[in-house]
């Protein structure tokens, strides 16, 4: 009975994560999105010129003339920068101009940019979808937001960005390599600053493009 209890109220806490990061989602979009944009979740690079500084980063969506971007620093507005889109096997590239700029979290910032040169978002879209086809159809939600992934086993912390995510596992981007079986803590922040720890068992691991890998973890519930 007191197993059977436990199952319930960490299966709860998943539902619950989802369903909150659904919310932030929705006024996010409500709030930020003044053109349609397609949900697109590829690594991204910032290159300011005037300061020779590049910063790594995440996207939220794009469409040919616009990116939003997560990142662990703000930046002005009319900020100009070079920004690199990696999919799994392209790269696309564009002079940019920063829109806006907020918080999400506690750590990390949303942006919005005006590229000068449209890019093909259907080819990045197409090559994201074939990461992990068998996914597709099974009620998750694509979202990015900021992930720290701990593996005890190596004493170690790393930093990540979730692709989708439901009541039952997550799929998520990052640089460290993980291995199919490693059981590692998944701290999945939120738009408010809140987090959620989910104990996790990577299930799948790929290669994505020269510097990231991709990685599919199932809850511990």
């Amino acid at each position: 009975m007191t197993m059977n209890k436990t199952i319930q109220n960490d299966d709860q806490q998943a539902a619950g994560v989802l369903t909150k990061i659904l919310d932030d989602e929705q006024q996010f979009t409500a709030e930020k999105r003044g053109d349609y944009r397609e949900l697109l979740f590829v690594p991204a690079q910032i290159f300011l010129a005037d300061f020779d500084l590049t910063v790594s980063g995440f996207t939220r969506d794009a469409s040919t003339n616009g990116v939003c971007l997560i990142t662990p620093q703000p930046f002005r507005q009319d900020t100009e920068a070079q920004i690199n889109l990696f999919g799994q096997v392209s790269e696309e590239s564009s002079l940019a101009t920063c829109c806006w700029s907020s918080k999400f979290g506690n750590a990390y910032w949303v942006s919005g940019w005006r590229l000068s040169q449209s890019i093909p978002v259907g080819r990045l879209l197409k090559e994201n979808q074939l990461i992990e086809p068998e996914q597709r159809g099974k009620g998750r939600l694509q979202a990015a937001v900021p992930v720290s992934i701990y593996l005890p086993d190596q004493n170690s912390r790393a930093s990540g960005f979730t692709r989708n995510l439901s009541h039952e596992g997550i799929s998520l981007v990052s640089k460290v390599e993980t291995k199919p079986g490693q059981v590692a803590g998944l701290e999945i922040k939120r738009l408010t600053g809140e987090s959620s720890q989910m104990e996790s068992l990577c299930l799948w691991v790929k290669r994505y493009g020269e510097h990231n890998w991709v990685s599919g973890w199932k809850f511990l519930l």
